[in-house]
């Protein structure tokens, strides 16, 4: 199916075309009926495919622009996809009258509520952020006809479900529930059960949930030796853009300042940040000022960024789907990618596990006066 044959307006065709997007990946074709047609949906599929555009593109078809109520609604665990987001309605959006808004954590009460009377068409926002605003009746969830859940899996974790259930009982029966990720489990669709009608099931990518042009290493390592080694590391490989994932949001920091202490050009993104801090280490990692971004998993997940080059493990990821997640960072869109995982003696299961469910193998490497040369394991 071509964009064309969806079909979609001349204006979405034309701002499609002005971002080089000539054609839709399989989860924007597959998506685009069912979503159209106003079906609940649940939608799997790998990360870097596309799922974005997937829900947006039928949506800003189906708005009304002469209406002032808010029609589209888009929850997300964290402030930076929120704000991915918003920059691709803006993309997409240009030249248009519709309007959008992001919702976020950490704005101005008032500030947000001047920005609403502008009655924006569709909101993307955080959870905590959107049940305050519905509260405070400074927005309504009576006139909502699509309801997008992006990185679902995260939303229906315990600790946010409550949140979510309480927004969702503000919208009507009659509206649209899509539900999208790179991974839902089993667990989250039975829970999700409870808000969807009759949902279209869509999933894509499961024979190949890692995209074959990421190679992947490991090197076994101490954890008192893994600072060293990831140094040696960026010493050996030069590597453009790398993502460096710890299991502990509270070590992220102190990890990134060592770094730094030894000449690297290194941030950190984790959800102790303040919203001006993680944006400017993002806008960074962008430009290429900075070539190391320390990250926990939530602060990293669902963010699309143009060309990472390697993601490093410096803790084992505690399941094979973290792992699956921190490497769809890389090797995206039929780009190579390197995957390096970090493992002490504790952290070998986790290795083995994750070789188990993928089918894949890690690499085992050493450092041996400062050349990376393989290594045989015992």
């Amino acid at each position: 199916m071509t964009f064309e044959a969806m079909p979609l307006s001349a204006s979405w065709l034309a701002a499609l075309n002005a971002q080089g997007v000539i054609d839709p990946t399989p989860v924007q074709s597959a998506v685009w009926q069912p979503f159209s047609t106003r079906r609940d949906l649940v939608v799997q599929s790998g990360t870097g495919t596309g799922k974005t555009l997937a829900y947006l593109l039928p949506i800003f078809q189906a708005l009304d622009p002469t209406r002032k109520d808010l029609q589209a609604l888009i929850l997300v665990p964290t402030q930076e996809l929120a704000v991915q987001i918003q920059r691709q309605m803006e993309r997409l959006s240009a030249g248009t009258t519709l309007r959008h808004i992001a919702l976020l954590g950490g704005v101005n009460l008032s500030r947000q509520k001047e920005m609403l009377k502008e009655k924006p068409h569709v909101a993307v926002g955080t959870c905590g952020r959107i049940l305050e605003l519905l509260e405070k009746k400074m927005i309504t969830g009576h006139f909502l006809t699509t309801v997008v859940l992006d990185e679902a899996d995260r939303l229906f974790d315990p600790a946010t479900l409550p949140t979510l259930r309480a927004i969702l009982k503000t919208t009507l029966k009659s509206r649209q529930l899509a539900l999208f990720s790179a991974s839902i489990p089993a667990s989250v669709e039975t829970v999700a059960r409870e808000f969807l009608k009759d949902p279209a099931v869509i999933k894509l990518d499961l024979e190949a949930p890692i995209p074959a042009g990421i190679t992947h290493w490991s090197f076994s390592a101490e954890l008192r030796e893994k600072n060293d080694l990831l140094r040696k590391l960026v010493h050996a490989l030069a590597p453009e853009r790398t993502l460096v994932f710890l299991n502990k949001p509270d070590q992220i920091e102190m990890l990134a300042d060592k770094l730094r202490h030894h000449g690297l050009k290194a941030e950190s993104l984790h959800g102790s940040l303040m919203k001006q801090d993680r944006q400017r280490a993002l806008e960074s990692f962008h430009k290429g000022t900075v070539t190391l971004l320390v990250a926990s998993d939530l602060a990293a997940r669902g963010l699309h960024i143009e060309g990472v080059t390697h993601v490093v493990h410096f803790d084992v990821p505690e399941t094979p789907l973290d792992y699956q997640h921190r490497c769809g960072r890389t090797g995206r869109a039929g780009k190579a990618g390197l995957s390096i995982v970090l493992n002490d003696e504790v952290e070998e299961p986790r290795v083995l596990a994750i070789e188990k469910t993928f089918g894949i193998q890690l690499q085992p490497k050493v450092m041996r006066q400062g050349t990376i040369v393989d290594h045989r394991r015992s």
